[in-house]
């Protein structure tokens, strides 16, 4: 049996499909299993024993080629697909390019969310809803359903990576304090807040970001009384490394957050405007996420911070009416969390 999982999407979206490839590989184990992805997202898959191949869609490349060359890079991607004479096709996203590519690719079975396109919908041999009120895992173990053997054995992100020579204090807190999208993140001075609140408790800090976005680093920096240790030009693995080391972890809504989930780290998540029923952080122990909305709630080792006081946590929008900015955010207080932060203190460090 040759099963493609198609999810082009984020970086954090690869890491939250490890559940359904393991369940998959436990249900068939002599299933050779494939997985289609941006590039961006490789190591998030790369190293899972449960993966026969990593294939990428190099969406920045092709962007950024003319016509013909893009014509012949999806061609060259298509007929690697073609001829690959897969079984099963599951489409793991609201993404339609994965449909399309597996009815043209002659894929004998493809199982997807309901596609919006009345059209795409008759390419799909099978259907799951797509439902806001589940997480993304559970929603992508939906496609179990379509199987025969169809058990959910576990519910566990799975992130592999070697160990690394890279120099760590012995008793530090994680903190990734950027996100792809700036609604996400809350203010540089309220960082500086946390990180010398933190560091007046005799805490190591390590910072870790990608080299283009010092800027905010250096931002958050002028509110530090002491700087925190910083580390950039990380890859994904490298980044996840240090955070499996770390006492526990703050970041905002992203895919280092997801690393941190599935590296059962304690974590702290600043979430405003995505729906947290779908989106936040798992808790990898037990194997669930988060079951309302509400401002502020824990699960396990994992805590978010929705927002300040608004009741509109999860509006599913780009900032407030889509401005950009997230006022839920933007307008937190360090007296609004301390007691959380002194909660992990206690819990994780002593």
């Amino acid at each position: 049996m040759k099963i493609l999982i198609i999810k082009i999407k984020s970086i954090g979206d690869a890491l939250l499909s490890t559940p359904l490839i393991k369940n998959l590989k436990l249900n068939y184990p002599d299933a050779k299993i494939d997985v289609l992805i941006n590039k961006n997202c490789y190591e998030m898959l790369s190293l899972n024993p449960d993966i026969n191949e990593i294939i990428c869609y190099d969406r920045k490349k092709i962007k950024s080629s003319n016509f013909m060359k893009k014509i012949y890079l999806e061609l060259k991607l298509f007929f690697k697909i073609f001829n690959k004479k897969y079984d099963y096709a599951i489409q793991t996203s609201e993404n339609q390019r994965g449909i399309i590519l597996s009815y043209f690719a002659m894929i004998k079975n493809v199982f997807s969310y309901k596609p919006k396109n009345k059209f795409i919908k008759f390419m799909v041999d099978k259907i799951y809803e797509i439902d806001d009120k589940r997480s993304v895992i559970d929603m992508d173990l939906l496609a179990l359903n379509c199987f025969k053997k169809n058990r959910i054995y576990e519910k566990k992100l799975y992130l592999y990576y070697d160990k690394f020579n890279i120099t760590l204090p012995s008793n530090f807190i994680h903190i990734h304090p950027i996100s792809s999208a700036r609604y996400k993140e809350i203010e540089p001075k309220l960082w500086g807040e946390i990180i010398n609140y933190l560091e007046d408790k005799n805490k190591d800090i390590i910072i870790t970001a990608p080299n283009n976005e010092m800027q905010l680093v250096e931002e958050i920096l002028k509110y530090c009384n002491k700087k925190p240790i910083v580390k950039s030009n990380l890859s994904l693995k490298q980044i996840a490394y240090i955070n499996s080391y770390a006492k526990f972890y703050i970041g905002v809504d992203t895919s280092i957050t997801h690393i941190s989930s599935a590296n059962n780290t304690p974590t702290i998540c600043f979430f405003g405007a995505s729906i947290a029923l779908k989106w936040a952080p798992w808790e990898n122990e037990l194997e669930r996420g988060f079951n309302q909305n509400k401002i502020t709630q824990r699960v396990g080792k994992n805590t978010i911070i929705l927002n300040k006081s608004y009741n509109c946590g999860g509006c599913n929008k780009k900032g407030c009416n889509n401005s950009g900015i997230s006022k839920c955010l933007k307008e937190l207080e360090f007296k609004d969390f301390k007691a959380i932060i002194d909660s992990y203190l206690m819990e994780f460090t002593l």
